[in-house]
Order: structure tokens, then sequence, then C-alpha cells
């Protein structure tokens, strides 16, 4: 069983009971507890691998809650620092159609938000543990947040922990792109494992593409990355967009200086959030585990796939249930 840590910010979810509900319209909102780290973890755990998430929440029952929610799928918690007055909330409208989904955010003040620098011992939390996630959602929240993770990722490399980096850039939360672009350059360097897309790679790093399939471009791109950075390993999702209830979603990974790029997934979209958290955790479950990089980016793709159809930001799948995608073994039947 392989051992993972991830760090960042669980946040409260709240969406419209009522299905394509706006804000202003709704009278009651669903209740749950996500963010891209979290999920990852959990999408992890579920699919065996021993799981510790760090972040820092209030000793409130919301934090309480957020806790339970990750526990009740068998993450790790006993490294989540209590302190703070309140917990990171976002709202969903959820789209379809000509309607896009809206992330609306209120985490100002969270208690991972209001971290000192040094606040966590990452040589302890680290010692004994194979591979650490992040995502570049953290290090936007705050200047120590971002120190906490650029201090994770050296310690990482200095205890033989391997890091796996999803770029999640998010423009609305970076105040200073300068920064951020000093940040992402600073993580990269101690980064074992690349994820993104073309856009996030275009917004940080000015790297663009002309050429005319999406991935001649992603190829093109990944190489830059490995010539600036020197990562060996890069996967990119890939999403053809007719509308905001049909898409056509594909993966392709970058290893060892070949690229493996997977079948294409033409499916209905139920659920928008969490593609790509579903992606990363089953990318770095594989390999972890020493899947051949073709069956790796396979699986990572059927899970970035499938979690289009499960409600809510987790992948709840397991991997019995992704390789049925691949297989072919779950369209239009009933399992009994």
């Amino acid at each position: 069983m392989k051992s993972f840590v991830t760090f960042g910010e669980i946040m409260l979810r709240l969406t419209p009971q009522e299905a394509l509900q706006p804000l202003v319209d709704a009278s009651a909102l669903k209740m749950g507890f996500a963010g891209a780290e979290s999920n990852v973890a959990v999408s992890l755990a579920i699919q065996g691998n021993r799981v510790s998430y760090i972040t820092a929440l209030p000793d409130s029952p919301l934090g309480q809650a957020a806790i339970n929610s990750l526990r009740k799928w068998g993450v790790l918690t006993h490294s989540i620092l209590r302190q703070g007055e309140r917990i990171g909330t976002y709202f969903i409208e959820q789209g379809a159609s000509l309607i896009p989904y809206k992330v609306h955010y209120d985490r100002k003040y969270s208690a991972i938000q209001m971290i000192d620098k040094n606040t966590f011992n990452w040589p302890e939390l680290l010692k004994g543990q194979d591979y650490l996630f992040l995502s570049g959602i953290t290090p936007s929240l705050s200047t120590n947040c971002a120190h906490e993770v650029m201090q994770a990722t050296r310690s990482a490399r200095q205890a033989g922990t391997k890091v796996c980096f999803d770029l999640n850039f998010r423009r609305t939360l970076w105040k200073d792109m300068k920064q951020a672009k000093a940040v992402y350059r600073e993580i990269i360097k101690n980064t074992d494992i690349v994820i993104g897309n073309e856009g996030a790679v275009d917004d940080i790093f000015d790297f663009s593409s002309a050429k005319k399939s999406q991935q001649a471009r992603a190829e093109e791109l990944m190489l830059r990355l490995n010539g600036e950075f020197g990562t060996k390993t890069i996967a990119f999702t890939l999403r053809d967009a007719s509308s905001n209830s049909r898409q056509k979603l594909s993966g392709i990974l970058f290893k060892d200086h070949n690229f493996y790029p997977t079948r294409t997934y033409d499916i209905e979209i139920m659920e928008r959030i969490g593609g790509g958290d579903a992606f990363a955790a089953a990318l770095l479950h594989t390999l972890a585990n020493k899947w051949e990089p073709e069956k790796a980016i396979e699986y990572a793709s059927a899970a970035f796939a499938l979690k289009h159809s499960i409600p809510g930001d987790l992948n709840l799948s397991t991997t019995e249930e992704i390789l049925e995608v691949i297989e072919n073994k779950s369209f239009g039947f009933v399992k009994r």
C-alpha cells in the first residue's frame, strides 16, 4: 500500500437544492465539503491507498463536519490543525446546454488563509511518505500559504518523497500575476509529476502552440515544460466542449520522452466539478503502483470521464468501476 499526503483547503460547498436553480432564486441549499486536494485524498483512499490530509480548520461544528466528511472515506486527519475562525465557503450554480457552471467563493479570512509562516513541520509530516500532492490553488490563498507549499516541496525533495503538482490555476485568486509566475516556477523546480492543461500552461508560463489539434498542442507544450524545468512526467486533460451538457474528454501522458494519448469519451455532463481531481488521483494511484504508462493514463482518463456522471465534487468510484469504463462494461446495463 502506497502512502500519500495532500495539503490544501477543504471548503463548505453549498448548491441550490433544485437542479439548475440560480442562487438569486434559491430557498434551500445542499451542503457538502470539498476542495481540490481533499477531493484527491478521498479518491486515493477509495482506491485503496493510505492518505493523510493536512489543512487548518476552525474548532467548530462546521470544522468538525469537514473532518468527518474525510474520515468517512478512510482519509487520515490527525495532522489537521484546529485554529482560526471560519471555514472557506463556495456556492455552485449548475449549468446545462447554454448555461455555464458558476462558482462563487467566500473564503476570505478562512483558517488556512490565516496561517503563519512555518506553521507545519514538513520534515516530520513527510517522514516515510511516498508522495505529496499539491495544487496551484493553495499558494494563491496567501503569501504564507505559498511559503508553506514551497517549503513542503523542498522538504519532500530532501525526504525522498515524490511531489505531484496540479497547476490548477485560478486567475481570480491571484492578485499579482508576476508573483504567481514566480511561485509556480519555484514549486515546479521540486516537482516530479505535473498535471495541467493547455490553458493553464499558457496563463502561467506564456507557453502557447499554433498547432491545429489539441493533442499536437499538448505534446508541444509538454516538451516545452520538460525543456524548461526538466519535468519527466507530465499529464494533461483534454476537453472539447460543444456545450455545457455534452463534451469530449480524454487525456495524454508524457513520460520518459514518450507520449501516451488516450481514447476519447463523448459524454453527457451531469456534474462539471471535480473531474480534474478525479484524473489526478487516478493517475497518482496508477503511477505509484507501477502501472505501465499507457494503462496508467487510460485509467486516469476513464476516471476523469466517469466523474462527470457523479454528483458533487468527489469521485466515489472504485478501481473496479473505473476499469469497467475502460472495458466498456458499464454502458447500457443494470447491474444486479
